[in-house]
């Protein structure tokens, strides 16, 4: 059998390490936003840890967007308010990923 060095790590980077042995839950949300809220939306998303996977411009702009689980909540507690309650996220999917995310993909 193979076995698997664990890494040595000081009181300093435990919890560090642990996280990331630990898969990480994400929320991908379907956004649609009017154009006016667009630029506060993409705002709101980076201040919350989000990504846009993707956009797509028609009559509104339609998003794709990840965020960690723990900050799913928050995030629309604040679009909520953000908008004064036009714009809702719904949620289409849950991933597991084994490494935090941390880059915004441009479209």
């Amino acid at each position: 059998p193979v076995r698997l060095a664990s890494p040595v790590v000081d009181e300093n980077h435990s919890l560090e390490a642990a996280l990331w042995r630990l898969p990480l839950s994400f929320h991908t949300l379907y956004l649609p936003c009017p154009y006016p809220f667009y630029e506060r939306v993409k705002l709101a998303v980076a201040e919350y840890e989000g990504i846009i996977r993707k956009t797509d411009y028609g009559a509104e702009i339609e998003l794709e967007v990840l965020f960690p689980e723990a900050k799913t909540e928050a995030f629309l507690a604040h679009l909520t308010d953000l908008t004064s309650g036009t714009v809702e996220a719904m949620e289409i999917g849950k991933e597991y990923r084994a490494f935090p995310m941390t880059k915004q993909a441009e479209n």
